[in-house]
This record gives C-alpha cells, sequence and structure tokens, in this order.
C-alpha cells in the first residue's frame, strides 16, 4: 500500500477525497436527526 502512495500520489488524494465525502454524508445525515 505504501509502495502504491510512493509510486502515484494522485491515489492518496482520491482516497482523500472520497474520505471527506464519507465523513461529511455521515455528519450530515447525523445532524439531520
Amino acid at each position: 500500500m505504501l509502495s502504491l502512495v510512493y509510486e502515484n500520489p494522485w491515489t492518496t488524494i482520491f482516497l482523500l477525497i472520497v474520505a471527506s465525502m464519507c465523513l461529511n454524508s455521515v455528519i450530515g445525515a447525523l445532524r439531520g436527526q
């Protein structure tokens, strides 16, 4: 996994964006309640 990150930094950026989107949806759902 680390070698993949070192070889392709765009993978890390993509994973960070996906993680932030998931967190935003979860927080939004919790606040909706």
